[in-house]
């Protein structure tokens, strides 16, 4: 029989007191396991990343809002559902089943940067990683947590684009720029700087001091304060400074330096503006304003500015001039006190509200003493920005001598600029002006010039003008003032008489001859003589051409009548000018007669020879008549100059001989006349026997008259003393035997 043993009291209250122990810690484990429970439940459903909980079969048992908010799916919608298929794409898909696979295998999955996407197809930046869970050494699933990182992926592309645009504005920023450490060092600097300095990046990145780069010392210290002071006063604006700076070759440029701290760092940001080409615009400026000043200041036309008002704000020195004001007194004026005329100047003001503009408008001036001026106005409008009038610029020239010119241009188209008489062209005029018949009866003087072409060709044609000049100054004199008087040639004048009768015609014309005459026996240098034919016409309306040729054929005829006899007169009348000229050497001519003779006769020159001879002794001086009269009659010595002129003489006298046919037989001898043996003499240096015989006694007798005649110059010399230089000069001015033969004469003969 087995013996049973009951518990005692005291095991039964210790078994039951250790099961209330026992069941008071299971009921306290109980609740801390589910207070952890609902921590992680909380943790999990509050938890902004999405958690997801799959059995072994990738299936999801657990899906938070996180995973909702993330994914966009419910958790009714994926629970049960392979997650793969739920959040990823055929771009990602594999990659997602290995890292599924790596964690199923038992593997923990470190944070991977990767794509999932939502409900929506959108793609989402995330981080996933993912651990095991398994019991008893029993996989039963997978947690894997997914954090969302689009916004910050969006930030950081946000930021690095944000960088790389701020680094293209600083390398692509038109002034240079670098920035630089507390201690100076430059840490980063841009193309354009590089430009300026003229040192390559990898020169300035580093580089201790820029410093080195302004040229002035003064300028860097100002920089330096300035940047101290703004890295203790980060509120201070910044300062520019311009400065002279020193590139790497050591060429100097004008700069304009900024300097700035970067708020947060010791850093500091410089900015470099090469002016060096605005100071030279600048000076280019300067100068082109002080030129504009000067032109303005200097032009031969009066430059005035006013403004809207018409009050003046600037002008120059020629505008005070052309009105007649001082500077202070222009200031006081306006534009619209100079205008003489108001309906012209009214005139004047809608011509250019009209045309915004005035180009050389004529009006006139009223100057300070009330006199007019005419001008030439041209008018320039300033604007504002708004288009708006705010003043005008006036050019304005003065007009009087252009007036003036243009007077005496408008005279001179209609009148010959030698005698002031009418020209051909107004004669023509005339004519045709005349021909209607109401100044019938109607007549015309046609009057040639008889020797112009000689007087031209022999004393000059300054010689010649003054014949037409005086030709002209008869006819005036001849003429009425209503009477047309026209030079219509170079020798040819004509007169139109309206309302003329033939007698009166008749008297005119003999009227013009007396006043020719009495010119002629004034003792005036050089004579006139007129070959003169006229014509009347009764007809209406008149025959201007017809009666023209009928007079100019009577003139023709007249000069081929006298032209014989007026060369005759024209001689004589140049023999007694000489005479009036050669005032000082009266008798010359006679004393030389005397002395002439004697000699040539005894050379057995033949009698027209010694005729011609006695010709020459009264004319070889005859081209005195075309030297002018300063030369002529100058009481001291003549110069250089002058004895070049004076020598002329015997080529005009050549000349006027050969056109003068009395005078052509000794024209030749008249050349020669002052020719030496030696061949020193003028014009044409001819010696020995080169030299004509009448030539060389003329020689010698009007040297010995002009010795022992009275000179303003010198007194007369005994006539020992003229005989004896006649024997010095034996052999180089004169021939020697003929010298010897014209002594024994003198000192045989009365004149000894």
């Amino acid at each position: 029989m087995i013996m049973t043993h009951e518990p005692t009291y005291d095991q039964l209250l210790q078994r039951v007191n250790r099961l209330e122990k026992e069941q008071k810690e299971r009921l306290r484990i109980e609740e801390e396991l589910a207070k952890r429970q609902k921590y992680l439940e909380s943790v999990i459903h509050h938890a902004p990343d999405a958690i997801v909980t799959l059995d072994s079969s990738q299936r999801v048992l657990e899906w938070n809002p996180g995973a909702e908010n993330i994914f966009g799916y419910t958790c009714e919608e994926v629970l049960g559902r392979d997650l793969d298929d739920l959040i990823s794409r055929s771009d990602v898909i594999q990659e997602a089943r290995d890292v599924t696979r790596l964690v199923m295998s038992g593997n923990n999955l470190p944070p991977l940067e990767t794509v999932r996407y939502t409900k929506y197809g959108t793609p989402v930046q995330v981080i996933v990683s993912g651990s095991p869970i398994s019991l008893d050494g029993a996989l039963q699933g997978v947690v894997a947590v997914y954090t969302d990182i689009t916004r910050r992926k969006d930030m950081e592309k946000a930021l690095e684009k944000s960088e790389q645009t701020y680094r293209a504005i600083f390398e692509n920023t038109g002034s240079a720029t670098f920035i630089a450490d507390m201690d100076t060092t430059i840490l980063l600097a841009n193309k354009e700087f590089e430009k300026l300095s003229g040192y390559e990046k990898q020169e300035l990145e580093g580089r201790r001091s820029w410093k080195d780069f302004v040229a002035d010392e003064a300028d860097l210290q100002k920089m330096v304060e300035y940047h101290n002071l703004r890295r203790q006063n980060p509120e201070l604006a910044p300062t520019n400074y311009e400065c002279r700076f020193q590139d790497k070759q050591g060429l100097i440029k004008d700069i304009v330096i900024t300097v700035d701290v970067i708020p947060g760092s010791e850093q500091s940001v410089a900015s470099f503006l090469d002016i060096s080409a605005y100071k030279e615009l600048q000076e280019s400026l300067r100068q082109e304003r002080d030129s504009l000043d000067n032109v303005l200041e200097n032009s031969a036309d009066a430059i005035v500015i006013v403004d809207a008002r018409g009050r003046f704000t600037r002008w120059n020195r020629r505008a005070g001039e052309l009105f007649g004001y001082e500077y202070q007194e222009m200031r006081s004026r306006k534009a619209f006190d100079f205008y003489s005329d108001q309906a012209e100047m009214d005139r004047m003001l809608d011509k250019l509200r009209r045309d915004g503009f005035l180009r050389n408008y004529e009006i006139a001036y009223q100057r300070k003493d009330g006199t007019s001026v005419p001008c030439s106005l041209s008018i320039n409008l300033l604007k504002d920005k708004e288009s708006r009038v705010i003043g005008s610029v006036s050019i304005i020239r003065d007009l009087t001598e252009w007036k003036k010119a243009e007077e005496r241009l408008n005279y001179m188209s209609f009148h010959d600029s030698l005698t002031e008489l009418y020209n051909r062209n107004y004669f023509e005029e005339e004519m045709k002006r005349l021909q209607d018949g109401r100044y019938a009866p109607l007549g015309i003087i046609i009057c040639d010039v008889d020797g112009l072409k000689s007087i031209n060709d022999t004393l000059g044609h300054e010689h010649g003008d003054e014949l037409l000049v005086n030709t002209a100054s008869i006819l005036r004199k001849t003429f009425r003032s209503s009477d047309i008087i026209a030079r219509i040639g170079g020798d040819e004048f004509s007169i139109l008489i309206p309302q003329t009768s033939r007698n009166n015609m008749e008297n005119l014309v003999r009227r013009l001859r007396t006043h020719v005459e009495t010119f002629n026996q004034s003792g005036s240098k050089i004579p006139i003589s007129l070959s003169i034919g006229h014509a009347v016409c009764e007809k209406k309306p008149a025959d201007m051409h017809a009666i023209f040729r009928k007079a100019d054929q009577m003139m023709y005829r007249e000069k081929m009548q006298r032209d014989k006899s007026s060369r005759s007169d024209i001689l004589q009348v140049l023999m007694k000018a000489l005479e009036a000229r050669d005032f000082i050497t009266e008798g010359h001519c006679d004393r030389l007669q005397e002395l002439i003779l004697p000699l040539a006769r005894s050379r057995n020159l033949p009698e027209d020879t010694v005729n011609d001879l006695l010709l020459l002794a009264k004319v070889h001086d005859l081209g005195k008549l075309g030297v002018p009269d300063s030369i002529l009659f100058k009481p001291g010595r003549l110069t250089a100059e002058e004895t070049k002129e004076m020598r002329k003489h015997c080529e005009i006298g050549h000349r006027i001989a050969q056109v003068v046919s009395d005078l052509a037989p000794i024209a030749d001898w008249i050349l020669k006349h002052h020719e030496w043996w030696n061949g020193r003499g003028y014009p044409l240096g001819l010696k020995d026997k080169e030299i004509p015989v009448p030539c060389q006694i003329l020689a010698l007798a009007d040297a010995y008259d002009a010795m022992i005649s009275h000179r303003p110059y010198r007194k007369a010399l005994p006539k020992d003393q003229a005989i004896a230089e006649l024997k010095r000069n034996a052999g180089t001015q004169f021939d020697p035997d003929l010298t010897k033969s014209f002594i024994e004469i003198l000192t045989g003969s009365t004149h000894s």
